[in-house]
């Protein structure tokens, strides 16, 4: 390649040196022309190396492009299974939010329930853990006169036992009403505080709208009176214009006579 680019480059020079070649072949001029032509050719040579190393980039260029494009292909399926694993978790998340408030909601159910409820238990507990006592005692004895005894003891124990828990009953009553009471009240209490937010924000609303409607009005009110006041000058400036007109066809009038 390099012998052949040699032979071209000496064929070059001397058909520049027969086109260019003055009278004297051995004048100053000559050998100007063939320094410049030498030079010539070597810019060209060096050209020509340039030319084939961009190539040469080119190539490797597209084949990184055919090799991005094959990239392109999987990471637009990896996209479609980010897409739907986004579409299954944000599913997933709805769920788990009606659970959630589910959950929340039964918790409040039974905090109430307990609440009226867990009175009672203690006091069962209570008389149970005393009838369990009394039995035991019961056991110890074993004559007649002792069994009697205490049979009257426990019956009168017993007696003592359900007038104490009637008792408790008719007081837990009127507390559980008053808690019950007190509950309906912070409802209500609730439910007022979002009414009158309610009712504060449709008033903002109807007041902004107004406000618009009002600014509306001024706007149209002030463009009539603008538009009436153009028009008044315009028909000022008519009358005027007739006016003068009217004096020079009299001034003409006059002149003519």
């Amino acid at each position: 390649m390099e012998t052949n680019k040699t032979e071209l480059l000496q064929e070059i020079l001397k058909e520049f040196s027969t086109i260019f070649a003055p009278n004297d072949p051995n004048s100053e001029q000559q050998k100007k022309v063939f320094n410049t032509s030498e030079k010539v050719l070597r810019k060209l040579g060096e050209f020509h190396g340039l030319q084939q190393i961009t190539q040469n980039k080119l190539d490797q260029f597209d084949n990184l492009i055919e090799l991005l494009g094959a990239k392109m292909v999987q990471l637009n399926e990896i996209y479609k299974v980010i897409d739907n694993l986004t579409l299954f978790v944000e599913h997933v998340k709805k769920i788990v939010l009606k659970v959630e408030g589910r959950v929340n909601e039964t918790k409040k159910a039974n905090s109430r329930m307990n609440k009226i409820f867990g009175r009672k238990k203690k006091k069962a507990s209570q008389t149970e853990k005393k009838s369990n006592k009394k039995e035991r005692k019961r056991i110890g004895y074993r004559t007649n006169d002792l069994l009697q005894k205490y049979d009257l003891k426990i019956r009168k124990s017993e007696e003592e036992e359900e007038e104490e828990i009637n008792e408790n009953k008719k007081n837990e009553k009127p507390k559980e009403k008053k808690e019950e009471k007190k509950e309906e009240k912070e409802n209500n209490q609730e439910k007022g505080k979002k009414e009158e937010k309610e009712e504060k924000e449709e008033k903002k609303e109807k007041e902004e709208k107004k406000e618009k409607v009002e600014e509306d009005k001024e706007k149209v009110e002030g463009e009539k009176k603008e538009k009436e006041v153009k028009q008044n000058e315009q028909n000022n400036q008519e009358k005027e214009k007739e006016k003068k007109e009217e004096i020079k066809e009299e001034k003409e009038i006059k002149e003519e006579k």
